[in-house]
């Protein structure tokens, strides 16, 4: 929003929004530091443990194995239905008209 001001307003009006938008940032970092202590600390430093943690290979692996495990059905299914999408498409040369006929409507009064 800044840059948009500074390119296509007056320079003032973009740098007093700028100046603006960092003293609101930083009056809500203060009071999130002071209503949650922690929370800086536990966003930043644990992350960066994290991150050491997934740096080796071997960890990564493992990560990926519960993955897939973890969403193998999923996978499976989603595979056999782009697989029968293709084979449709591609086999069957047929219009989407044709594979999916247009469902007549019953009106009230046709009763």
């Amino acid at each position: 929003m800044a840059v948009y001001l500074f390119i296509a307003k007056p320079k003032k009006r973009a740098v007093l929004f700028g100046l603006g938008a960092l003293a609101t940032f930083t009056a809500v970092m203060i009071f999130v530091s002071y209503i949650s202590p922690y929370y800086f600390d536990d966003t930043f430093f644990a992350m960066k443990s994290a991150a050491k943690f997934a740096s080796s290979y071997e960890d990564v692996v493992t990560q990926l194995k519960g993955y897939i495990l973890i969403y193998l059905p999923l996978l499976v299914i989603l595979t056999a239905w782009s697989l029968q999408k293709c084979y449709l498409i591609i086999f069957l040369n047929a219009t989407h008209e044709e594979r999916f006929p247009k469902k007549k409507l019953v009106k009230f009064f046709d009763i």
